[in-house]
């Protein structure tokens, strides 16, 4: 496991901040083929399947995931540590939006409230420390919660397995000056051993497919708090 240098939080943010009008056009626009034929209603029907009365959407980006809801009867929250992404989804007015990073919401938790029996991380949780923001979730849930992390398939992603500092040059998006983002990438093992050390209960795992080559779209892991 390669640690990263302390900058590499700041650098993801501003990365996010610099893609943010990219970003938005490409959920928008059903760019990324992967989300619209597969991981967008993988974690749309993993939250439907446990009816949550109040969720938090952690990284909720431009609020798709929150618009896409909207009419489910759920109260959302979303929290969103980059502005120009955190305006985004303020536009819909379909829930409180917060501008806040991890490292305020773990020094704060109850800025977004609390009584959340769902947390919801879809493709946001980049960071390289996490377990931090794990113990400070338990702070504003309700007995019972569950958390549902999706993330890239750690067994699909080319280079080394090992877990540590990557970087993503969006060069598959096309069109448009994107800024190289960092992110960690952990395997799997390291997944478990994360939740394990937050002690958090994983209940489930699944593996949504591609339905052209039906190889693994990404990874959900629904766990207990």
């Amino acid at each position: 496991m390669t640690a990263p240098d302390k900058s590499f939080e700041s650098k993801l943010l501003e990365s996010w901040q610099a893609n943010a009008e990219l970003w938005t056009s490409a959920i928008r626009e059903g760019k990324i083929q992967s989300r619209e034929t597969t991981t967008h209603a993988a974690i749309q029907q993993a939250i439907l399947a446990f009816s949550p009365n109040k969720a938090l959407d952690l990284g909720c980006g431009e609020g798709w995931l929150i618009r896409s809801l909207a009419n489910q009867g759920i109260e959302w929250v979303g929290v969103e540590g980059v502005p120009a992404l955190a305006e985004k989804a303020r536009e819909s007015g379909k829930a409180e939006i917060l501008t806040l990073n991890y490292a305020a919401l773990v020094a704060e938790p109850h800025r977004c409230g609390g009584g959340f029996d769902l947390v919801v991380a879809n493709f946001s949780l980049l960071e390289a420390e996490l377990l931090p923001l794990f113990l400070g979730l338990r702070k504003i849930v309700t007995p019972g919660a569950r958390l549902l992390i999706q993330t890239l398939h750690p067994c699909t992603l080319e280079g080394p397995y090992l877990s540590g500092p990557r970087s993503e040059s969006f060069a598959a998006m096309g069109s448009g000056t994107w800024q190289t983002m960092p992110w960690y990438f952990r395997t799997l093992g390291d997944w478990l051993d994360l939740l394990r050390a937050a002690d958090l209960k994983l209940l489930s795992l699944c593996e949504p497919l591609l339905p052209e080559t039906l190889r693994p779209a990404s990874l959900i892991l629904e766990v207990a708090f």
